[in-house]
Order: structure tokens, then C-alpha cells, then sequence
């Protein structure tokens, strides 16, 4: 198997940069911190209905479960980076617990081709600034008996945000070294990262750091700036990163720190540090809010039930959700 040609150490677990945010909330008082699934009420805007509670999952102990992302595999289990326990869990249609693979500082978790889960490993604070690249790309098969993490690429700065394209390629949202793109097997794709985004690169609109969130929708890549002062959402052509331009500026609709995003249909659903789900037409740049909770990391779409998302919380809580 050919990986990425980047090289660098992998590292243990720790708290990513989101978690100091959300502990500085928690310890000024802030209320969207202490927020419940009990206590979750949708927030309706022109056009967008509010989502209702249908089920979820408790957290065992609030914040150390802290949920940094989630992904459904092939038979329908949800695996769910607990990125301050450095694993990722899987949990059956039911809520059961039934396995986890020790993962050092898990972020996004995708199903890949090939049927494996494909995990973003180190998103760690510190590897925005190490001597070294610590970050890769780790993968497992989700159906065997004691799944065990593999290499896939190494090298990477901070990885966070993933997705597949249809040819098989992986889409990074690397929060130090920008967007990248690696080809079927792990190695680099160095011409297309060469003009793909970077951070602060004004150029390419990026009006921050800390690119974040990954998800496509038709021919495009779009991805989150999470310390965007306009919570910036990019939208990206994969045949020609170098024009990369405005989906939505979401301070507009009300919120910032724009954590994961999520491809649904023909909307975008965006997590937000602030606890909002934002729903966003990628066509116009029209946004609304369909939930306003305690702050979100992550979604993903039901595969049984597309008009469904479960929601990742930073006490860990996972919400589901009907969008209907």
C-alpha cells in the first residue's frame, strides 16, 4: 500500500483546541455548556423547520466523553471518536456499546470504499506548532472480531475534517497544513495540494486558520474555518482547487466557531461550537438554524432514515434528530 510521502511521529491522546473554547465557557458559567438532550429546542428560521429530539445516547461521564466526530459504517453501527479517551466506539442501532480501537486523538471517522473506517489521528492543539508532523490518517475493518487501527498516512499536521470522492479519493481538512487531497492507497496528491487552501491564504478567501470541517457535495469540496471572525464556510471545485470561493459566511446567521459539516441531500448541515446545527444551500447561501443546543462537533446522516441526523456533542451526548 502507498501512503502519503509527508513524514512525522504519531502521537498520544490529549485535549484538541476546541475543548480549551468549550472548558473556558463551562468554567465563566457559560449556559450552552450545561445543556442536556432533554433539554435541546429546535430554533426556527424562515424556511427551515425546527428538528426534533427522537432518541440518542447519555454520555458516561460528561466531557471526558467528549464526541469529536462520528461515522456510520457498511451495516449500519455508529463509530464515534472520544477523542480525550483516545478511541473510537462503535454502538449498535440500539445505543449498546459493542466495541472500541484505540485511536490516539481521534477526529473524523468516514466509511471508506473499501468498506473500512478511515479516522483522523491528532487533533492535538500542539501539532499546529511541533518541530515535527505528527498527524495521519489511521484505518481498520470495522467487521473483524478485535478491529486494530492501521497506518494509512502519516504526516500530517492536524488532521480533523475527512471525505471520500467517488474515485476513492481522501479529502483532509488540515488545521495547520490546509487542504489535501491523498489518492487511492495513502500517497500525497502533490500537484493538487500545491494550490489547494491554506491558512490566512487570502487569495483563496480563507479568512482564518484552523480549517476544520470536510464534506462533499457534487463536484465540490466544502470546508469550515473554525477561526474564521466570519465563521467562513468554503466551497472548493475538486478539479480545480485554486478556485476556491465563499459558500456562506455564517456569523450572518447568528453563530461562529463552525465545527464538522455534513452533506445531506442537497443541503449542507453545519455544527457549530456555539450549539447550533446550521442548515445551509450550498446553490444561494441561504442558512437557518433547526437546533440550537449545547455545542456540536459533529454530524452524521442515519443510513437507515436519511431524514435523520445524530449530533455530536461535546459532553459526549449523542442526539438524534428528525429533520421532518
Amino acid at each position: 500500500m502507498r501512503r502519503s510521502t509527508m513524514r512525522g511521529n504519531r502521537t498520544g491522546g490529549g485535549l484538541p483546541i476546541a475543548a480549551l473554547l468549550a472548558l473556558a465557557v463551562i468554567t465563566t458559567g457559560g449556559a450552552q455548556a450545561s445543556a442536556r438532550p432533554g433539554d435541546v429546542a429546535g430554533v426556527a428560521a424562515p424556511g427551515c423547520a425546527p428538528a426534533v429530539q427522537v432518541g440518542g445516547v447519555r454520555a458516561t461521564a460528561p466531557v471526558l466523553d467528549w464526541a469529536e466526530n462520528l461515522g456510520y459504517d457498511a451495516r449500519g453501527n455508529l463509530w464515534v471518536a472520544r477523542i480525550l479517551r483516545g478511541e473510537v466506539q462503535r454502538y449498535d442501532a440500539t445505543g449498546r456499546l459493542t466495541a472500541t480501537v484505540a485511536v490516539p486523538a481521534p477526529g473524523a471517522v468516514r466509511l471508506g470504499p473499501d468498506g473500512w473506517m478511515y479516522v483522523a489521528s491528532g487533533v492535538l492543539p500542539w501539532n499546529l506548532v511541533t518541530p515535527t508532523l505528527n498527524g495521519s490518517v489511521v484505518r481498520f475493518d470495522p467487521d473483524a472480531e478485535s478491529p486494530v487501527a492501521q497506518p494509512y498516512a502519516t504526516g500530517l499536521g492536524m488532521p480533523n475534517g475527512l471525505d471520500f470522492d467517488a474515485a476513492g479519493r481522501l479529502y483532509i481538512a488540515d488545521s495547520r497544513l490546509g487542504v489535501l487531497r491523498l489518492l487511492p492507497g495513502g500517497a500525497a496528491d502533490s500537484a493538487w495540494n500545491a494550490v489547494a487552501p491554506k491558512n490566512l491564504d487570502l487569495a483563496k478567501n480563507v479568512n482564518g486558520m484552523t480549517l476544520n470541517g470536510a464534506a462533499i457535495l457534487g463536484s465540490d469540496l466544502y470546508v469550515t474555518v473554525t477561526s474564521s471572525p466570519t465563521a467562513r464556510v468554503l466551497r472548493i471545485p475538486l478539479d480545480a482547487p485554486d478556485r476556491a470561493e465563499v459558500a456562506a459566511d455564517l456569523l450572518f446567521a447568528g453563530t461562529a466557531l463552525p465545527d464538522d459539516l455534513l452533506a445531506a441531500g442537497e443541503s449542507l448541515y453545519v455544527a457549530t461550537t456555539l450549539g447550533q446545527v446550521i442548515r445551509l444551500d450550498p446553490r444561494t447561501g441561504a442558512t437557518c438554524t433547526v437546533l440550537s443546543g449545547q455545542p456540536a462537533t459533529a454530524l452524521a446522516s442515519a443510513p437507515d432514515a436519511p431524514h435523520e441526523l445524530v449530533v455530536a456533542t461535546e459532553s459526549g451526548d449523542l442526539i438524534r434528530l428528525d429533520l421532518r
